[in-house]
Protein backbone atom coordinates (compact mmCIF):
# COMPACT_ATOMS: atom_id res chain seq x y z
CA UNK A 1 0.00 0.00 0.00
CA UNK A 2 1.03 3.41 -1.21
CA UNK A 3 2.37 5.77 2.07
CA UNK A 4 -0.06 8.66 2.41
CA UNK A 5 1.24 12.26 3.24
CA UNK A 6 -1.25 15.21 3.58
CA UNK A 7 1.01 18.33 4.20
CA UNK A 8 -2.23 19.75 6.49
CA UNK A 9 -1.21 17.17 9.28
CA UNK A 10 2.03 16.21 8.93
CA UNK A 11 3.99 18.75 11.13
CA UNK A 12 2.55 20.66 14.03
CA UNK A 13 3.18 24.85 13.64
CA UNK A 14 5.37 26.12 16.34
CA UNK A 15 2.56 28.44 18.23
CA UNK A 16 0.53 24.95 18.82
CA UNK A 17 3.87 23.29 20.42
CA UNK A 18 3.95 26.24 22.55
CA UNK A 19 0.27 26.23 23.70
CA UNK A 20 0.37 23.05 24.56
CA UNK A 21 3.67 23.58 26.48
CA UNK A 22 1.73 25.81 28.52
CA UNK A 23 -1.42 23.59 28.98
CA UNK A 24 1.12 20.83 30.24
CA UNK A 25 2.66 23.33 32.98
CA UNK A 26 -0.57 24.65 33.80
CA UNK A 27 -2.12 21.11 34.78
CA UNK A 28 1.14 19.96 36.89
CA UNK A 29 1.06 23.11 38.72
CA UNK A 30 -3.02 22.65 39.54
CA UNK A 31 -2.16 19.14 40.14
CA UNK A 32 0.78 19.98 42.73
CA UNK A 33 -1.29 22.64 44.32
CA UNK A 34 -4.32 20.22 44.87
CA UNK A 35 -1.86 17.28 46.07
CA UNK A 36 -0.81 20.00 48.50
CA UNK A 37 -3.97 20.58 49.76
CA UNK A 38 -5.51 17.23 49.87
CA UNK A 39 -2.32 15.68 51.72
CA UNK A 40 -2.96 18.55 54.38
CA UNK A 41 -6.44 18.12 54.91
CA UNK A 42 -5.98 14.36 55.12
CA UNK A 43 -3.41 15.34 57.32
CA UNK A 44 -5.60 16.80 59.82
CA UNK A 45 -8.92 14.93 59.31
CA UNK A 46 -6.57 11.63 60.13
CA UNK A 47 -6.02 12.76 63.78
CA UNK A 48 -9.91 13.05 64.48
CA UNK A 49 -11.98 10.77 62.22
CA UNK A 50 -12.18 6.86 61.72
CA UNK A 51 -10.20 4.94 59.46
CA UNK A 52 -12.69 4.62 56.66
CA UNK A 53 -13.12 8.30 55.89
CA UNK A 54 -9.79 8.49 55.32
CA UNK A 55 -10.30 5.28 52.55
CA UNK A 56 -13.34 7.42 51.82
CA UNK A 57 -11.60 10.41 51.17
CA UNK A 58 -8.00 9.14 49.12
CA UNK A 59 -10.24 7.57 47.25
CA UNK A 60 -12.26 10.48 46.41
CA UNK A 61 -9.19 12.71 45.17
CA UNK A 62 -8.13 9.90 43.02
CA UNK A 63 -11.03 10.30 41.40
CA UNK A 64 -11.03 14.07 41.47
CA UNK A 65 -7.20 13.57 39.81
CA UNK A 66 -8.38 11.53 37.40
CA UNK A 67 -11.64 13.79 36.22
CA UNK A 68 -8.43 16.72 35.83
CA UNK A 69 -6.08 14.41 34.21
CA UNK A 70 -8.56 13.64 31.07
CA UNK A 71 -10.12 17.16 31.28
CA UNK A 72 -6.55 18.49 30.42
CA UNK A 73 -5.71 15.90 28.41
CA UNK A 74 -8.55 16.54 26.01
CA UNK A 75 -7.60 20.11 25.97
CA UNK A 76 -4.10 19.65 25.12
CA UNK A 77 -5.15 16.90 22.08
CA UNK A 78 -7.59 19.15 20.62
CA UNK A 79 -4.79 22.13 20.02
CA UNK A 80 -3.71 21.62 16.81
CA UNK A 81 -6.51 18.96 15.69
CA UNK A 82 -5.30 16.30 17.97
CA UNK A 83 -3.00 14.22 16.18
CA UNK A 84 0.45 14.06 14.30
CA UNK A 85 -0.23 11.50 12.06
CA UNK A 86 -0.58 11.76 8.58
CA UNK A 87 -4.31 11.19 7.50
CA UNK A 88 -5.04 8.09 5.68
CA UNK A 89 -8.91 8.40 5.31
CA UNK A 90 -9.15 11.33 3.11
CA UNK A 91 -7.41 9.54 -0.01
CA UNK A 92 -10.41 6.46 -0.10
CA UNK A 93 -13.23 9.21 -0.45
CA UNK A 94 -12.29 9.61 -3.78
CA UNK A 95 -12.36 6.93 -6.83
CA UNK A 96 -8.86 8.49 -7.88
CA UNK A 97 -7.81 8.32 -4.01
CA UNK A 98 -8.55 4.67 -3.77
CA UNK A 99 -6.59 3.81 -6.43
CA UNK A 100 -3.53 5.47 -5.32
CA UNK A 101 -4.08 4.12 -1.73
CA UNK A 102 -3.93 0.42 -3.37
CA UNK A 103 -0.31 1.27 -5.65
CA UNK A 104 2.70 -0.32 -3.86
CA UNK A 105 4.77 0.60 -1.06
CA UNK A 106 7.49 2.28 -3.23
CA UNK A 107 4.53 5.37 -3.82
CA UNK A 108 4.21 7.97 -2.24
CA UNK A 109 1.41 10.08 -2.45
CA UNK A 110 1.18 13.95 -1.35
CA UNK A 111 -3.09 14.71 -0.80
CA UNK A 112 -4.01 18.49 -1.38
CA UNK A 113 -0.88 19.93 -1.54
CA UNK A 114 -0.91 23.45 -2.83
CA UNK A 115 1.69 25.27 -5.28
CA UNK A 116 2.24 28.46 -6.26
CA UNK A 117 -0.62 28.03 -8.72
CA UNK A 118 -2.71 27.06 -6.63
CA UNK A 119 -3.62 23.53 -5.61
CA UNK A 120 -3.57 20.28 -6.59
CA UNK A 121 -5.37 17.11 -5.84
CA UNK A 122 -2.61 14.45 -5.43
CA UNK A 123 0.97 14.47 -6.35
CA UNK A 124 2.52 11.33 -7.02
CA UNK A 125 6.36 10.28 -6.86
CA UNK A 126 7.04 6.73 -7.26
CA UNK A 127 9.36 4.19 -9.25
CA UNK A 128 7.70 5.34 -12.56
CA UNK A 129 8.23 9.02 -11.91
CA UNK A 130 6.43 12.00 -10.66
CA UNK A 131 2.77 12.67 -11.34
CA UNK A 132 0.09 15.71 -10.61
CA UNK A 133 -3.21 14.60 -10.72
CA UNK A 134 -6.16 16.70 -10.94
CA UNK A 135 -9.65 14.64 -10.16
CA UNK A 136 -12.85 15.69 -12.20
CA UNK A 137 -16.16 13.89 -12.07
CA UNK A 138 -18.01 15.71 -14.91
CA UNK A 139 -20.76 13.80 -16.42
CA UNK A 140 -21.41 13.51 -20.06
CA UNK A 141 -18.62 13.83 -22.59
CA UNK A 142 -15.45 15.55 -22.71
CA UNK A 143 -13.56 16.27 -26.06
CA UNK A 144 -10.81 18.64 -27.47
CA UNK A 145 -11.35 22.11 -28.14
CA UNK A 146 -8.76 22.07 -31.04
CA UNK A 147 -7.09 25.02 -29.28
CA UNK A 148 -5.59 22.99 -26.15
CA UNK A 149 -8.91 22.96 -24.15
CA UNK A 150 -11.57 20.78 -23.11
CA UNK A 151 -15.41 21.41 -24.26
CA UNK A 152 -17.68 19.29 -21.55
CA UNK A 153 -20.76 18.55 -23.63
CA UNK A 154 -19.69 20.43 -26.52
CA UNK A 155 -19.84 23.69 -24.07
CA UNK A 156 -16.03 25.54 -23.03
CA UNK A 157 -15.77 25.61 -19.14
CA UNK A 158 -15.61 29.52 -17.87
CA UNK A 159 -12.21 28.69 -17.15
CA UNK A 160 -8.98 27.55 -19.06
CA UNK A 161 -8.97 24.10 -17.41
CA UNK A 162 -6.06 22.86 -19.03
CA UNK A 163 -4.07 26.00 -19.06
CA UNK A 164 -4.15 26.39 -15.10
CA UNK A 165 -3.24 22.92 -14.44
CA UNK A 166 -0.61 23.27 -16.71
CA UNK A 167 0.62 25.84 -14.51
CA UNK A 168 0.16 24.12 -11.80
CA UNK A 169 2.44 21.43 -13.07
CA UNK A 170 4.91 23.50 -14.02
CA UNK A 171 5.07 25.14 -10.73
CA UNK A 172 5.25 21.73 -8.51
CA UNK A 173 8.64 21.44 -11.20
CA UNK A 174 9.98 24.72 -10.78
CA UNK A 175 9.32 24.16 -6.98
CA UNK A 176 11.76 20.89 -7.05
CA UNK A 177 14.37 22.57 -8.57
CA UNK A 178 14.64 24.83 -5.77
CA UNK A 179 14.54 22.60 -3.21
CA UNK A 180 16.55 19.42 -4.43
CA UNK A 181 19.48 19.29 -5.72
CA UNK A 182 20.67 17.74 -9.19
CA UNK A 183 18.56 16.45 -11.94
CA UNK A 184 14.68 16.42 -11.42
CA UNK A 185 12.28 14.00 -13.33
CA UNK A 186 9.64 15.75 -15.45
CA UNK A 187 6.55 16.13 -13.76
CA UNK A 188 3.55 14.77 -15.76
CA UNK A 189 -0.31 16.05 -15.36
CA UNK A 190 -2.51 13.88 -15.24
CA UNK A 191 -6.49 15.34 -15.30
CA UNK A 192 -8.58 12.21 -14.48
CA UNK A 193 -12.09 12.06 -15.38
CA UNK A 194 -14.02 9.33 -13.04
CA UNK A 195 -17.43 9.54 -14.77
CA UNK A 196 -17.41 11.29 -18.47
CA UNK A 197 -16.60 9.80 -21.50
CA UNK A 198 -13.66 11.32 -22.60
CA UNK A 199 -12.84 11.70 -26.45
CA UNK A 200 -9.46 13.13 -26.47
CA UNK A 201 -6.11 10.90 -27.36
CA UNK A 202 -3.58 13.27 -27.51
CA UNK A 203 -1.34 15.29 -24.45
CA UNK A 204 -2.54 19.40 -24.41
CA UNK A 205 0.19 21.74 -23.32
CA UNK A 206 3.19 19.40 -23.37
CA UNK A 207 2.63 18.10 -19.33
CA UNK A 208 -0.87 17.19 -19.26
CA UNK A 209 -2.70 14.50 -20.15
CA UNK A 210 -6.65 13.35 -19.90
CA UNK A 211 -7.39 9.90 -19.07
CA UNK A 212 -10.10 8.02 -17.52
CA UNK A 213 -10.61 6.87 -13.88
CA UNK A 214 -10.15 2.90 -14.96
CA UNK A 215 -7.20 3.97 -16.73
CA UNK A 216 -5.19 5.46 -13.62
CA UNK A 217 -3.44 3.05 -12.47
CA UNK A 218 -1.68 1.81 -15.76
CA UNK A 219 -0.99 5.51 -16.66
CA UNK A 220 1.24 5.56 -13.82
CA UNK A 221 2.56 1.65 -12.54
CA UNK A 222 2.54 1.05 -16.49
CA UNK A 223 4.86 3.38 -17.96
CA UNK A 224 7.56 2.07 -19.39
CA UNK A 225 9.21 5.53 -20.82
CA UNK A 226 9.91 7.33 -17.63
CA UNK A 227 13.61 6.91 -15.67
CA UNK A 228 12.97 3.99 -12.85
CA UNK A 229 13.55 5.98 -9.54
CA UNK A 230 15.52 4.49 -6.66
CA UNK A 231 13.99 4.39 -3.57
CA UNK A 232 16.45 7.40 -1.72
CA UNK A 233 15.31 9.19 -5.02
CA UNK A 234 11.46 9.04 -4.23
CA UNK A 235 12.19 10.10 -0.80
CA UNK A 236 14.19 13.00 -1.30
CA UNK A 237 11.56 13.95 -4.54
CA UNK A 238 8.66 13.03 -1.57
CA UNK A 239 10.43 15.50 0.83
CA UNK A 240 11.17 18.27 -1.75
CA UNK A 241 7.34 18.20 -2.44
CA UNK A 242 6.14 18.48 1.39
CA UNK A 243 8.75 21.77 1.44
CA UNK A 244 7.46 22.74 -1.73
CA UNK A 245 3.42 22.20 0.06
CA UNK A 246 4.74 24.44 3.36
CA UNK A 247 5.86 27.47 1.29
CA UNK A 248 2.73 28.33 0.18
CA UNK A 249 -0.29 28.72 2.77
CA UNK A 250 -3.24 26.00 2.41
CA UNK A 251 -6.17 26.96 0.30
CA UNK A 252 -9.63 26.21 1.93
CA UNK A 253 -11.72 23.66 -0.46
CA UNK A 254 -14.49 25.61 -3.15
CA UNK A 255 -17.61 24.30 -2.89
Amino acid sequence: MAKILDDSSLTISHEVVDERRKAMARMLVFTAGLFSVSGIFLGVEMQKSPLWSHALAFAGMVVLLRVVFISWRRKIESLGGGTTEASRSAPAESLVGQTLEGFPDSFRVIVGPNTAAGKVDYVVVGPTGLYAIDEKNWKGTVTADGTGELLWNGYRPDRPLVKEFAERVEAIQSGLRKHRNGSQPQARGLLVFTDAMLKIDWDMHGVVQCIMGDELRDAILGNKQAKVLKDKEVESISEALMAIAKEVPREEPVM
